[in-house]
């Protein structure tokens, strides 16, 4: 048990007041007796130094939370709520690769995504060892592991339209795909992908994508 779970063991009989939130106030008994229930479920369903992602703002929850990981010998990880699905789901790959981690992997997003992720895709291990806390030997674990499923976020196209006005990520992704396959460049795939989607971003199949790009190359 961490030196916070048992501060909070010492004032488990307390009245007094642990928390003001706004309007809400939470006494130090109610507060250890639930950490205590969040601690048995967290024992109880998931192993030691398992990682808990929060994903929203300051709240009394988080504080509950990070004391009960402290009992059950988790670890509780704050995620951004400013980023987007996608780059939380990159974060999360990136997380991933052994060594890394959930500190070296926020130190290392000092970068916009698609620039990392098209370093990853690229296999440019020089541009990727120069993050922070990512020398030559991580940089090359990285790419081994990550390098055929960066497409999705090298291509981070339209990603704050809403959902009508965008084509699908998924759509993208396999456009790009067969591009390369019939012999474009990860570089030249990409861009005649950004100048399609540019032009219409209501294109919903991969098809309308892929027809789209070759009216562009004849110059339609």
């Amino acid at each position: 048990m961490q030196p916070v779970a048992r501060w909070l063991d010492a004032r488990a009989q307390s009245r007094a007041i642990a928390i003001e939130f706004g309007d809400e106030r939470t006494r130090y008994a109610d507060l250890a007796g639930d950490v205590a229930g969040l601690a048995a479920w967290l024992h109880r369903e998931l192993p030691a130094g398992a990682r808990i992602a929060w994903l929203g703002h300051n709240a009394p929850e988080q504080l509950s939370l990070l004391l009960a990981c402290a009992r059950a010998g988790c670890a509780l990880v704050p995620l951004n709520w400013r980023l987007t699905a996608t780059e939380l789901e990159f974060f999360e790959a990136i997380c991933s690769v052994d060594g890394v981690g959930v500190k070296k992997a926020l130190r290392a997003m000092v970068r916009p995504v698609r620039d990392v992720a098209t370093a990853i895709e690229e296999q440019d291990v020089k541009d990727l060892a120069t993050l922070p806390g990512i020398g030559a030997a991580m940089a090359e674990r990285i790419v081994a592991k990550l390098r055929r499923k960066m497409a999705k976020f090298a291509l981070l196209i339209a990603q704050d339209l809403p959902p009508d006005q965008a084509a699908d990520h998924d759509v993208i992704n396999e456009a790009y795909q067969a591009l390369c396959m019939l012999g474009h460049s990860p570089a030249d795939a990409r861009q005649k992908l950004e100048a399609a989607v540019a032009a219409n971003k209501k294109l919903k199949t991969i098809e309308d994508l892929l027809e789209a790009v070759y009216r562009q190359q004849r110059g339609e």
